[in-house]
């Protein structure tokens, strides 16, 4: 067997890695072992600071990641920036950071250039990179109203408790990365110095009264500090990059993340394929509620406010006026401009897709017809295709499908489409009344089709009835019937391990040992 070296860093890695050694050695500390280093990579706490430098006198200084900002002026400031952004990229793999920059900055911080910059954009999952300033400071200034929500609707204090309440929320802490201008001010003002933590953080390349300015030489260390805790970054000599270190490294940062996802070998996931179908956007809410442009393999990712308002349209095909998406969409509040709502909406549509609209005059993606009293919004279905409108479409095929043939063809596509609870994860009370209606229609699908297969292809059957199950756990006779075909099949030890599971649902709801259940258990696996 040849085992085959590792390749050799480049010089400008070679270097850093010498500097993050010689950095212990100063402060006479171990070098972290492997085992402290993958603990450390694993962890979910995020990052609150972010190490900076250090003082005259040899002690640390950090720059603060969530509030009111720090803002970098000076000619050594774009090697700070460049520093802090490849830092927070290394750790941000287990969606502890975010960092969303523009296009024109990200490839002024990185070095990069386009094509490089798309690649490393799509593997390292904590970079975000927009295609505008302006686009930047819109999906920040969304990112806060949707954490405020949600400390809202969850009574939560702050973010900080979201993060303690429910730790299986992914609440990274998301900084903006830009260039100060008056835009900034007008934007971004508000969620930096709102005086509530909500997971935001910025910084800045210019002035920023708002939090902490800096003031770097050619030398990197801090000539002037300026803003409420200032004092503590006095004299500070700070951590700093070339645009050639930082482009080599978060490239390895790519290659890395690019080789262990290849690594991992998922099973292939048919939500991250292609979408090659006819319209130019595909919205599925059986399930998670996903964004699928046509021929991209990756989702469109959109705020929670946009999920929230393609789903609630998506289930009034026919249309909705003014008052009722408002109402739907902040029922507690009003006066929402919900214009300007959906015109961030098209954009983000306009700009995944490169659509180009061929009338100007009719809104693209999302129509507006008005009538004597309102205007009725409704998604147009010449570019945008809707899991849950097909499959009505294929309920309403079984119903006048004539002869067995037609039917269990109509059940089998209708079956394809059944991928869970109705905008699963998504938090609204016109949500809520059509989620089990829709669950129990998905799991009765599974099951007439299991029905039509038992026969001819119990294998089939089988899976249908355990995709039933896992939609609708509470209904019992799903299980009795898992377990009637796996005693068929002669698969004793499966059937057992069913009739655990239906035990410790029960157990789960608070009706453990009911009588008829064992009973019932009991015969079938003496019979």
């Amino acid at each position: 067997m040849t085992i085959t070296p590792e390749p050799e860093a480049p010089p400008e890695i070679r270097e850093l890695h010498r500097a993050h050694r010689q950095t212990f050695a100063q402060q006479e500390q171990p070098m972290p072992t492997d085992g402290e280093l993958i603990r450390l990579a694993d962890s979910n706490d995020v990052p609150k600071q972010a190490h900076l430098g250090e003082t005259p006198n040899g002690q640390p200084v950090y720059v603060n990641l969530e509030g009111p900002g720090t803002g970098f002026t000076g000619p050594g400031a774009l090697d700070i920036l460049r520093y802090l952004a490849v830092d927070l990229l290394r750790q941000s793999s287990n969606y502890r950071t975010q960092i969303i920059m523009c296009t024109e900055l990200a490839s002024k911080l990185l070095g990069l250039p386009g094509p490089d910059l798309d690649h490393v954009a799509a593997t390292l999952p904590g970079l975000l990179i927009v295609d505008s300033h302006e686009n930047a400071l819109r999906h920040f200034e969304e990112t806060f109203f949707l954490r405020r929500r949600m400390v809202v609707e969850r009574d939560s204090s702050d973010v900080d408790e979201l993060r303690e309440t429910d730790p299986g929320e992914a609440l990274p802490v998301v900084l903006l990365v830009t260039e100060l201008d008056d835009e900034v001010y007008e934007h971004v003002t508000a969620p930096l110095t709102c005086g509530q933590n909500t997971g935001v953080g910025a910084l800045l390349l210019g002035s920023w009264p708002g939090g902490v300015t800096l003031l770097v030489s050619d030398a990197h260390s801090v000539e002037t500090a300026e803003g409420r805790g200032s004092d503590r970054f006095a004299g500070a000599r700070l951590l700093n990059i070339t645009a050639d270190e930082a482009a080599a490294h978060v490239q390895q940062l790519a290659s890395v993340e690019s080789r262990d996802a290849h690594e991992i070998a998922h099973p292939p996931d048919d939500s991250a394929s292609d979408w090659p179908g006819t319209s130019l956007v595909r919205l599925t809410i059986l399930g998670h509620p996903m964004i699928h442009v046509r021929d991209q393999a990756q989702s469109l990712s959109l705020s929670w406010l946009q999920l929230n308002t393609l789903t609630y349209l998506a289930l009034h095909p026919n249309g909705v006026t003014r008052d009722q998406l408002c109402a739907a969409l902040w029922p507690d509040e009003s006066g929402k401009d919900i214009h300007n709502a959906l015109r961030h909406l098209r954009s983000a549509l306009v700009t995944a897709t490169g659509y180009k609209n061929p009338d100007p005059k009719k809104a693209p993606f999302i129509s507006a017809s008005t009538t004597k009293d309102s205007a009725i919004y409704r998604l147009d279905p010449r570019l945008i295709s809707v899991d849950l409108w097909e499959y009505e479409a294929a309920l309403e095929e079984t119903r006048i499908a004539p002869g067995a043939t037609g039917r269990s063809s109509a059940l089998a596509k209708a079956a394809e489409l059944c991928a869970g609870e109705l905008a699963q994860g998504l938090t609204a009370e016109w949500i809520e009344d059509q989620r089990y209606p829709l669950t129990r229609s998905q799991a009765d699908v599974l099951a007439q089709l299991a029905e039509l297969l038992t026969e001819e292809d119990p294998e089939r059957a089988l899976a249908a009835l355990e995709r039933a199950r896992k939609l609708d756990p509470d209904t019992e006779e799903t299980y009795f019937r898992i377990i009637r075909l796996q005693l068929d099949l002669g698969r004793r030890d499966d059937a057992s391990r069913t009739a655990e599971l239906l035990r410790q649902h029960q157990h789960g709801l608070g009706i453990s040992g009911d009588y008829q259940t064992e009973k019932r258990l009991g015969e079938m696996f003496r019979t």
